[in-house]
Formats: C-alpha cells, structure tokens, sequence
C-alpha cells in the first residue's frame, strides 16, 4: 500500500470538476460549480492541504467570507454544500479519512416572499406582446417552465390529445470565459 500524495484543496477541486462533474452533472449545474470553486472555494481554502482542513477551520472560513468578503447566506450555504460533496470524494479516491465538512449545519436564510405577477399583469403583458414571444409567454405562464425549456421545445415534446408537454431537454449557452476555456482543454485523439 502506497499512500496517497497530499494534494492542494485547489487541486482537487479542479480535479474532481474535471474527473467527475463534467460527466455526471447538467451544463448549468457545472457552470455553478466552476464558479463557486473559482470565485469561493480556492480564494477561501485553495493553498491549504486536504488533510489540513477541520470542521473548526471551515467553519470559520465561512464565518469570514460573511463579515469580510459579503457572502450572502445563501451563497455560503451553496459553497458548503458544494466542499462537503468533493470532500466527499476526496475521502472516497482515498486522499481523506474523513469528510471534515461533513457535520457542518448551513446556516439559517431568510425565506424571501416570490413576487409574481398577478392575473391582470399577465393579461396585460399578453395583450402587448407581439409573436412570437406572446406564445412562449403564455406557455411559461401556464406551465412554469424556464426559459432554456420553452426554446428547446420540440414539436414531439407535445402530447396535444392528452394537453401534455414533456420536458426532454434545457437550452444552455456558454459564456465568453467558459468558451475560451473549454478551447484551451486539450482534447484526446483518437485511440
């Protein structure tokens, strides 16, 4: 048995998006991720050693990136979330004895009231929308689908006999940053 080597917590993380995210996450949810691991999680904890991370030493990170850096609750909750799953596997691949973020509590978010248009502001802005917008406003409306889901939809996606509309697929776009570094990813030839 060889031990595994120490690795940065940057490392893994840019890691692990690669190893793992990358194939087993939707394109909008490794956007997130990337950003909470480039924008949060390394400027928090990248130059430490895995094995150097406590639950003392999370938890107190977190605590600062609330009074010093103006993380919102809600945000340090999801770069919470996000450690604990690839601390989570730092200790599977063998690099960790335990999760040390693994009984961390996230912290309490204030519930904010939706706001949402009311009946005669959807009738209104029906009234005024042109086509082919007024279509898919009207089927957002009525079904509650994101945009990514109203412009793939596919005429095979509608079930008209039984008034159904099946979710199959998100139209997701890149941003100028995440294309440019997707094209500097060598890719692999062929075997």
């Amino acid at each position: 048995y060889q031990p595994p080597q120490p690795m940065l917590v940057r490392d893994f993380a840019q890691r692990w998006l690669r190893d793992y995210a990358e194939g087993a996450v939707k394109p909008m949810t490794l956007r997130s991720y990337r950003g909470l691991v480039r924008n949060h999680l390394i400027p928090m904890l990248g130059e430490l050693w895995l094995t150097q991370l406590s639950p003392q030493r999370i938890q107190g990170v977190i605590a600062q990136c609330l009074r010093e850096r103006g993380l919102s609750p809600k945000t340090a909750n999801n770069c919470l979330i996000l450690l604990k799953t690839i601390l989570k596997f730092a200790r599977q691949w063998g690099l960790l004895r335990d999760n040390p973020a693994e009984e961390i509590k996230p912290l309490r978010v204030e519930s904010k009231e939706m706001d949402f248009l009311r009946p005669e502001e959807i009738q209104l802005l029906l009234k005024h929308a042109d086509e082919p917008y007024r279509t898919l406003f009207l089927t957002a409306v009525l079904t509650g689908m994101r945009r990514g889901e109203l412009l793939a939809l596919q005429w095979g996606d509608i079930d008209w006999h039984n008034h159904v509309i099946r979710v199959r697929r998100s139209l997701f776009w890149h941003s100028q940053q995440e294309l440019a570094e997707l094209q500097s990813v060598p890719t692999a030839g062929p075997v």
